[in-house]
């Protein structure tokens, strides 16, 4: 990224691939190879590079490496509807952060999969289709399937006289990289 910057290059039109490649690698091991905002598995998916701050409002920041995110291309499971940086108009900051902590920990799921935060502003960034839009539907029943069936699988094992340790279910989604599991870690961490 140094090196492409110091060559006076600019994302513009994108980044050659033998710059792009190593970036792409290195965000996706920081996010678990999964999308910065809904959680979708990169390694199985395309992946493109995001700039939290929006380059039409922030030139400076388009080979800052603190500005990327990787991400999906936003077309995964809600139609005609876009998610993640896809449905975000170009001339608008968002407010979360998802490589912030106390952004994270202000969202939470609720059981019919939506993902929600108190703070007015984080919710709008997450639900608003001209923001993440990450309540579109199909994105809220994905995640509520998940979260039934998980749910499903520690009954069955209840009924059969199996003790659930939630701690080590926490620990173990955490290191995953399963697709959407965020809703699974944040009914975890609540039983935990």
């Amino acid at each position: 990224m140094a090196e492409y910057r110091s060559k006076g290059e600019r994302y513009d039109n994108g980044m050659d691939a033998e710059y792009r490649e190593p970036v792409i690698t290195q965000l996706l091991s920081e996010q678990a190879n999964r999308c910065a905002y809904c959680g979708a598995n990169l390694k199985q998916r395309k992946t493109k590079i995001e700039h939290w701050a929006t380059r039409s409002l922030h030139p400076d920041r388009d080979l800052d490496y603190t500005n990327l995110l990787a991400v999906c291309y936003g077309d995964l499971f809600c139609g005609t509807n876009l998610h993640c940086d896809r449905s975000r108009e170009d001339k608008t900051n968002l407010t979360i952060d998802p490589l912030n902590a106390n952004h994270i920990a202000q969202l939470y799921f609720r059981k019919d999969g939506t993902i929600n935060s108190d703070n007015p502003e984080l919710f709008f960034d997450l639900d608003s289709p001209k923001r993440l839009n990450l309540n579109c539907k199909n994105l809220v029943r994905l995640r509520r399937s998940l979260l039934n069936d998980f749910r499903n699988q520690l009954r069955n094992l209840q009924k059969r006289g199996k003790r659930i340790q939630f701690d080590h279910l926490l620990q173990k989604e955490q290191a995953s990289e399963s697709s959407f599991n965020d809703i699974i870690i944040d009914y975890l961490k609540k039983k935990a």
